[in-house]
């Protein structure tokens, strides 16, 4: 089962390394370039980020090189990450039915059930991953950069703040993160797979157009014919917005169902939408 699973990671690096890696390579080009034009447009070094420096507490330093930019790249990285999965997940399985590969890969010693867990794990997952990866080394170019500039122009070190302890749990609490966010979005990412396989053309209209077409539906009966409650809506939004995605720590590693949003109703509902995509993946032609 490994073989084929490590197959298809290739597979999907091959055809989607635009969007995985480039992608994550050019925002942190673009965003390396930002204090480059700050200097070359100011003429020097003197720039507005060190008179800051100058006015700041320690503690406000450490705080904002340790855990407030940190935050603020892994949220950026993070909004493109899942622009870059919901993207991937509604075309990973729609464009091999376009064109016609699903043929070839079925020509390999690949099941269709160690495909459909490579794209899930690889939409989950690695893509994430990869983002996060370049916004770490993002973060480690931009605060070593400065503090190098600042060490010798100015005379003033800020390297204990870039590998403090405070860093370090910042990453790995967003890192660790990864985990828990793919189980809370674990049913629109199975959603999404389902889409994909069914969708003929347009997967993105195969995927909103039920759940906008169910939302009116409930709306008209409970406007029109006094039905008791917005049940779907209510479903929703309690899951998706009402809480946020729980952190993850070792005692959710231990007992993940024990912490809302994550519950068992909602993993079953994830595992049956992956069966039916693994179904008709199956049947595909």
């Amino acid at each position: 089962m490994i073989n084929p699973i490590i197959m298809g990671f290739k597979k999907e690096y091959w055809e989607y390394h635009g969007s995985f890696v480039k992608l994550p390579l050019i925002l942190v080009c673009c965003i390396l370039l930002l204090p480059l034009l700050a200097i070359i447009s100011n003429g020097s070094l003197d720039i507005f980020i060190y008179q800051d420096l100058q006015t700041s507490t320690q503690q406000e330093l450490a705080l904002s090189i340790s855990t407030v930019i940190p935050s603020a790249l892994m949220a950026f990285f993070g909004g493109f990450s899942l622009l870059v999965q919901f993207y991937y997940l509604l075309n990973c399985l729609f464009d091999e039915k376009r064109d016609l590969s699903v043929m070839f890969w079925r020509s390999l010693p690949v099941s269709d059930l160690s495909t459909v867990i490579t794209k899930l794990l690889t939409g989950a997952l690695i893509i994430p991953s990869l983002f996060l990866t370049a916004a770490a080394l993002l973060y480690l170019c931009l605060t070593i950069l400065g503090a190098l500039i600042l060490a010798i122009g100015y005379d003033l070190s800020l390297f204990a703040y870039v590998f403090s302890s405070q860093t370090v749990a910042s990453f790995a609490t967003n890192w660790l993160s990864i985990l828990s966010n793919s189980l809370w979005l674990l049913p629109l990412y199975s959603w999404l797979m389902l889409a994909s396989i069914i969708a003929k053309k347009s997967p993105f209209l195969w995927a909103i157009v039920p759940v906008i077409a169910a939302l009116v539906f409930e709306w008209i009966l409970v406007s029109w014919f006094n039905w008791p409650q917005h049940f779907i809506y209510d479903l929703l939004h309690d899951y998706f917005w009402g809480q946020q995605s729980p952190s993850m720590t070792l005692d959710t590693l231990i007992n993940i169902t024990a912490h809302k949003p994550i519950n068992v109703v909602a993993l079953i509902f994830s595992t049956v939408l992956l069966y039916a995509t693994y179904q008709l993946r199956r049947r595909a032609q």
